[in-house]
């Protein structure tokens, strides 16, 4: 008995509602997508996974120009904000001491614990 003789089968798949995709602005709606999340061993430097990863799939672009790639979320812009903003808040809350202490203590003692909070964060 051969499949054929008791059921129609053909290459392909079956139409199934989107569970993953994207909304495109110019045509608005929504299309199929394949989504995944890369992750980087503990220890490893998120600049350079980061910068591995888009070679890599600029390379993959290259053999499939009929897809669309499209980059939702990276940790290393992540992380360049938050440390961005630890810097700004680093310095204000560096002068904002030393006006204080300047204030209260005078040139001479605020200039020196000016300088100890400089080496001890820096």
């Amino acid at each position: 008995m051969k499949v054929q003789d008791v059921a129609s089968v053909y290459l392909g798949y079956a139409q199934q509602a989107k569970k993953s995709f994207v909304m495109d602005p110019s045509v608005g709606e929504s299309q199929n997508a394949l989504s995944f999340q890369i992750k980087k061993s503990p220890g490893y430097s998120v600049e350079n996974f980061v910068d591995t990863i888009k070679t890599t799939v600029d390379a993959f672009k290259k053999t499939t120009p009929q897809l669309k790639y499209v980059e939702t979320l990276s940790q290393a812009e992540s992380i360049q904000r938050t440390y961005g903003l630890f810097l700004e808040n680093f310095w204000e809350t560096a002068l904002l001491v030393f006006v204080i202490i300047l204030l209260f203590l005078g040139f001479r003692a605020s200039w020196l614990i000016m300088i100890s909070f400089l080496i001890v964060y820096m």
